[in-house]
């Protein structure tokens, strides 16, 4: 059965990514079910937390990883929520 996603919820989770945007990128993964998907802008899609965690961190300016689009590299390197 679906469970209901209140916008106290999505809040609480924006809220959380916002936070791990600014102090520790691949904790950004930490906020995907451990079989969550993410689908990029671009159409690529990174299946399960560590294959998020490694786009997160190559998109923050860590290594490149084997797999993810070349363009990612370092794209959001210097931002932040704030």
């Amino acid at each position: 059965m679906p469970t209901a996603l209140t916008s106290i919820d999505a809040q609480a989770l924006l809220n959380a990514q916002a936070r791990a945007w600014n102090t520790n990128p691949a904790g950004i993964a930490a906020t995907y079910a451990p079989t969550g998907s993410l689908v990029s802008p671009d159409g690529h899609v990174c299946d399960g937390r560590a294959v998020i965690e490694a786009a997160f961190v190559m998109l923050f300016g860590g290594p490149a990883t084997p797999g993810m689009p070349p363009a990612w590299a370092g794209l959001f390197a210097d931002t932040t929520t704030d």
